[in-house]
């Protein structure tokens, strides 16, 4: 399916509830170039408001938006970073990542009352508006497809997501995938591929503290590990783990 296409069956669904029609004329207002998706979407409309709440700022009000938003906060965000628009207490922002140095960029929200806590949350701005018109993403990035993994329980499809770039910040939430990885590859049988999704559980959980916190982190972790093992009843990893956190599980 073509942008164009997916924007059409975006405008055309039931879960957008205000359109503003296209403007002639209004140029793309930053040195990145535009992408083609949002280039299909501005094409088609100017703007949006979805059932739920969300909104897709028009092209005219971009510029003008994230100007005053990083003056009023004083925010250091990179130059390639866009806001496009709300949802609830949130900003939405596009960020273009003209250099690829945020793992390819993407749509991002971030809370008012913290403007520099970005989640990663679509691959682009018209497949964050499929999302909250109830239609499917299909370029969701790897950490949504991640969390939705973890819940279905597929371990090829969490390997897949682990295995792509992850939007910086995101460390816990991927400590939390390794986990459920090597939980995963435990109930397969895969002892060694279990134990090595449980290191890297391992290593996240410790990058996350100070140095002085790391020893006693990474010994929260393996129990933690642990006990993830001993739940899926591997008994042999449960005790593998709790030999590296250096004691039992029991204050996992």
């Amino acid at each position: 399916m073509t942008a164009a296409e997916r924007v059409a069956r975006l405008l055309a669904s039931s879960g957008v509830q205000r359109v503003a029609p296209p403007r002639a004329g209004v140029p793309w207002p930053f040195a990145a170039p535009e992408p083609d998706e949002v280039a299909a979407l501005y094409a088609q409309c100017d703007g949006l408001e979805l059932g739920d709440g969300a909104v897709v700022l028009g092209r005219g009000e971009l510029a003008d938006v994230t100007s005053w938003l990083v003056l009023d906060r004083a925010l250091d965000w990179p130059a390639d970073l866009v806001v496009v628009g709300e949802r609830g207490d949130l900003v939405v922002a596009l960020d273009l990542d003209v250099d690829g140095a945020r793992a390819g960029g993407g749509v991002v929200e971030v809370p008012t009352d913290d403007l520099r806590a970005f989640t990663r949350v679509a691959g682009g701005l018209v497949g964050w508006a499929e999302l909250h018109a109830g239609l499917a993403d299909a370029t969701a990035p790897p950490e949504v497809l991640a969390r939705a993994m973890i819940d279905a329980g597929d371990c090829d499809g969490l390997v897949h997501a682990l295995a792509a770039p992850w939007y910086p910040g995101q460390d816990a939430l991927a400590a939390t995938a390794w986990l459920a990885l090597g939980r995963l590859h435990a109930v397969e049988g895969a002892r060694g591929s279990a134990l090595a999704a449980f290191e890297q559980h391992v290593e996240l959980r410790a990058s996350l503290v100070g140095r002085g916190a790391r020893e006693a982190e990474e010994a929260r972790a393996w129990r933690g590990a642990a006990h993830e093992a001993a739940r899926v009843g591997d008994e042999a990893l449960a005790q593998a783990c709790r030999d590296r956190a250096g004691g039992d599980a029991s204050s996992a």
